[in-house]
C-alpha cells in the first residue's frame, strides 16, 4: 500500500459548502488541523495556504470512493487567485493505493505512456467529487511521477539521487517538475510502525502545503512573465507598467517566500520545487526587465517634456521678440501688430524645419530620431 496525492487546476463557481481548512489527518494522538498547521508556517505563508477567518481560501471534503486498487480518501479545494485569473484554484485528491501492482497503478495515475488509469481523474469522478462547485481546466497538468526506466527519465539515476532530499535516516524526498515522491529506506511494519504513520501525516499535510505554495508561486510568476511581455503592445504602456509594478510588489510581499517556517524540511522542499522551475532566476529576470521598461518609459516621458518645452521656446521667442519691439517703439498700429505676428509665425515655421525643430517635434511624438530628421 502507498499514498498518492494528485493536484489539478480548477475553477470554483462559488465557495463550496464544505468544512473550511485543509483535510485533517490523525495518527496516534496527533491531528493536523488548520490551527496546528498554522503554527508550523509563518503568518504570511499561513494566510495564503489557509486564508483568514473572514476570508477563507481552503475547504475540504472527506469521502470514501473506491475504484479498483485506488481509493479516494478526501478532496481539498484551495483558491489561488491571480490578477489575470481571479477564479483559479487547486483541487487536491488524497488517494490510497493497494494491491500487488503498486508501481503499475502509480504509473497509470500519472498518465505514463501505454497505461490506462483505474479511473479518469478529469472526468465524471472528479466532477462528482467537486459536487459542481468547481470544474477542472482541460489543458492543465496532472502532477505525476515517472517510476521506471522506460518512462524516459530526463536525468540519469545518479543525477536523480544526487538531488534527493534526505529528511532523516528512514526516508527521503525527491522533487521533480511533474511531482514529488517520499520514499522510505526500511521496511514498513504496518499500523504499529512508530515512524511511518507520522511520516504519512507530515507528507499529507505540511509537506504537501510547502509544495502547494511553490505551485502558487509558479502560477503568479507565469502570469507576470506573460503580462510583462505585453507592456509595449499598444498605447498606454506607462499605465500598464505601473499596474504591473504594483502586482510585482504585491507578489513580493505576499507570495515570494523562500522561508516558510523555522523547521527546515518544508523550506528545503519549497526550494527544491523552486529550483526545478527556476523560479528564483525567473523572478530576478522579471524585476530586471521591469526596471529596464521603467527606465525606457521614463526616458520617453522626459523626451516628451523636453519637446514640449522646446515647442514653447520656438513659438514664444519670435513672437515675444516682435511684440517686445513694438512695445518699446510704442507702436500700437493693428496692422503693424498683425505684420509682426505673421513674421513671428513664419520665423517659428522656419525654425521647425531646422534640425533642432525636427528634434523637438520628434521628442514630443515620443519616437526615436531617424536619418530623415537630421
Amino acid at each position: 500500500m502507498f499514498q498518492a496525492i494528485l493536484v489539478r487546476s480548477s475553477c470554483p463557481h462559488a465557495y463550496p459548502p464544505w468544512p473550511e481548512g485543509p483535510l485533517p489527518f490523525t495518527h496516534g494522538t496527533r491531528t493536523t488541523t488548520t490551527d496546528t498547521r498554522r503554527t508550523y508556517f509563518t503568518p504570511a505563508a499561513a494566510s495564503v495556504l489557509y486564508g483568514t477567518p473572514d476570508r477563507p481560501t481552503r475547504w475540504h471534503r472527506q469521502v470514501r470512493h473506491a475504484h479498483g486498487s485506488a481509493t479516494i480518501d478526501g478532496i481539498e479545494l484551495l483558491r489561488t487567485p491571480t490578477e489575470d485569473d481571479p477564479d483559479r484554484a487547486l483541487a487536491v485528491l488524497h488517494l490510497t493505493i493497494t494491491g500487488p501492482e503498486l508501481l503499475d497503478t502509480l504509473r497509470s495515475l500519472a498518465h505514463r505512456p501505454g497505461t490506462t488509469p483505474p479511473f479518469e481523474i478529469t472526468g465524471p469522478v472528479l466532477t462528482a467529487l467537486l459536487q459542481d462547485h468547481a470544474h477542472t481546466r482541460p489543458n492543465t497538468l496532472l502532477e505525476g511521477y515517472a517510476t521506471v526506466e522506460t518512462d524516459a527519465l530526463p536525468y540519469t539515476v545518479p543525477q536523480l539521487t544526487a538531488s534527493a532530499l534526505r529528511i532523516s535516516a528512514d526516508w527521503s524526498a525527491l522533487v521533480l517538475r511533474q511531482g514529488a515522491a517520499f520514499i522510505g529506506h526500511r521496511r514498513d511494519h504496518g499500523p504499529a510502525d512508530p515512524f511511518y504513520g507520522y511520516a504519512e501525516l507530515h507528507m499529507r499535510s505540511i509537506y504537501l502545503d510547502a509544495l502547494l505554495f511553490g505551485m502558487i508561486q509558479r502560477t503568479h510568476i507565469d502570469h507576470l512573465t506573460e503580462d510583462l511581455a505585453q507592456v509595449f503592445t499598444g498605447p498606454g504602456e506607462a499605465n500598464r507598467l505601473a499596474g504591473l509594478e504594483r502586482r510585482i510588489a504585491h507578489f513580493r510581499s505576499t507570495y515570494w517566500r523562500q522561508h516558510l517556517t523555522t523547521h527546515g524540511t518544508a523550506n528545503d522542499l519549497l526550494i527544491a520545487y523552486q529550483r526545478q522551475y527556476r523560479l528564483s532566476d525567473r523572478f530576478t529576470e522579471i524585476l530586471a526587465e521591469a526596471a529596464d521598461h521603467n527606465r525606457l518609459i521614463q526616458t520617453q516621458e522626459n523626451q516628451q517634456i523636453s519637446g514640449a518645452l522646446g515647442i514653447l521656446t520656438i513659438l514664444g521667442l519670435p513672437l515675444g521678440t516682435a511684440l517686445g519691439a513694438l512695445q518699446v517703439l510704442g507702436d500700437q498700429n493693428p496692422w503693424h501688430l498683425l505684420t509682426a505676428t505673421t513674421g513671428a509665425l513664419a520665423a517659428t515655421a522656419a525654425l521647425l524645419t531646422t534640425r533642432y525643430g525636427r528634434l523637438v517635434l520628434t521628442s514630443l511624438r515620443g519616437r526615436p530620431l531617424t536619418d530623415r530628421d537630421n
